[in-house]
């Protein structure tokens, strides 16, 4: 569903020549894709949305694009090209401007060098990554970055820190849940708000139909009514002409009868006197 407003939100977007909106909304297809593991279309989209970016000269939402780019390579486990995203993402003068983003390709970048094994490097952007969340209080990033530091600590027989690590792990984890639980009662909530209320639509809707057919089918009725008794108005009308038109021959008929027997006695008394 989500594909499909996309892509009329696209036709309008070109319609009108809203170049930047087509951006925003070609990155948000590239993001469902992705998470459906379509990584062509996925790319298609981030390139398309790239282009644009750049011809607006958007760097900040090139700057976004990119690193999504390098997360397609990451997946596609094309490491070198992943961390030239990554890095091109760092180098854009944009994201010193965007710290969430900044927070975001670090994390993409110790995430990587953990895949690939490199576990001190990855313990040193993660740390970075750290460092800049806590002075902007992203507390949702400290989750999967404390996440990541204990891992690789263990990797490093750093135990110490790996435990350090988890704990906060595990305190940030329930915190971030119990908000989790609570938004997700409010979203439970909101769709059952919208449920009823969608219901109630309905059920008007169908109480107005029935009230529609009920007016069409009196009208209906009204008609046929009408109908009938034009008829037998025209019936009627057409039986007393019928009627008196009969009337009318019968006294004609009489009129003459009485001329034929008049002659005939005045035949018979010329005859007689002939």
């Amino acid at each position: 569903k989500a594909v499909e407003y996309y892509l009329k939100a696209v036709g309008i977007a070109e319609r009108t020549g809203f170049n930047y909106t087509k951006s925003t909304i070609f990155n948000n297809l590239a993001a469902i894709y992705f998470s459906q593991g379509d990584i062509s279309k996925s790319r298609y989209y981030l390139e398309e949305a790239l282009k644009i970016a750049r011809q607006m000269k958007d760097e900040r939402t090139a700057c976004g694009i990119i690193v999504n780019i390098g997360e397609l390579y990451q997946q596609e486990k094309q490491f070198d090209k992943a961390m030239e995203c990554y890095q091109a993402g760092l180098d854009n003068p944009a994201i010193k401007n965007m710290p969430d983003q900044e927070v975001y390709t670090l994390y993409n970048i110790a995430n990587l060098y953990y895949q690939t094994n490199e576990f001190r490097k990855s313990i040193q952007y993660a740390e970075k990554a750290l460092d800049l969340s806590k002075r902007y209080n992203f507390s949702i990033h400290h989750v999967e970055l404390y996440q990541l530091l204990a891992s690789a600590y263990e990797q490093v027989n750093d135990y110490k820190s790996a435990l350090a690590n988890q704990k906060l792990y595990q305190i940030f984890s329930d915190s971030l849940f119990n908000i989790q639980s609570t938004g997700k009662i409010a979203e439970i909530q909101a769709k059952y708000d919208f449920d009823v209320a969608e219901n109630e639509n309905q059920l008007l809707k169908n109480e107005n139909e029935i009230k529609s057919l009920t007016i069409q089918k009196q009208k209906s009725q009204q008609f046929l009514l009408l109908i009938i008794l034009f008829g037998i108005t025209v019936f009627i009308i057409l039986v007393y002409r019928r009627m008196k038109i009969n009337r009318k021959i019968n006294v004609l008929l009489t009129a003459k009868n009485e001329e034929i027997q008049l002659k005939s006695k005045e035949l018979e008394k010329l005859n007689q006197s002939k």
